[in-house]
């Protein structure tokens, strides 16, 4: 199997251009003020993405990892054709200041479409897996 950055180039050589990436979604949707956090990029052609840029300034965000998968229409890891996806995983620094941002990621097949993302004071907290539709098993959370 080629690894996505180097089929990237291969194609950059042969002429053909990069495909253009596209954001599907993030999630989660923002972050806690202060805290180091993650989120996951889904999108297509993720690939070789080195760059995620934010605007209004004030969002730090570094790209850890991009990983590619099939998504459950089929195709296979590693390749730039739908329905193929590929995931990133961004560390939100703690120093990102609270408000609504739009976020790109810039890869060899130029810049992505823009997703929402916000830096909220509050804590974000998951659902759990297990049932609280009740008020007995109710999720318990404190807003810090």
């Amino acid at each position: 199997m080629v690894p996505p950055a180097r089929q990237l180039l291969a194609q950059e050589v042969a002429g053909k251009p990069a495909p253009e990436p596209e954001i599907l979604f993030i999630f989660p949707l923002g972050a806690q003020q202060g805290v180091i956090g993650e989120a996951e990029i889904h999108g297509k052609n993720l690939a070789g993405a080195y760059l995620a840029y934010s605007s209004p300034k004030g969002l730090n965000v570094r790209i850890r990892s991009v990983e590619g998968f099939p998504s459950p229409g089929g195709g296979k890891a590693g390749e730039n054709s739908s329905p193929q996806e590929d995931r990133i995983r961004l560390e939100v620094g703690p120093e990102s200041l609270a408000g609504a941002y739009s976020l790109r990621l810039v890869s060899p097949g130029g810049i992505s479409n823009t997703a929402g993302f916000s830096i909220h004071e509050c804590r974000a907290v998951a659902e759990f897996q297990t049932p609280h539709q009740t008020p007995d098993e109710a999720q318990r959370i404190s807003p810090w």
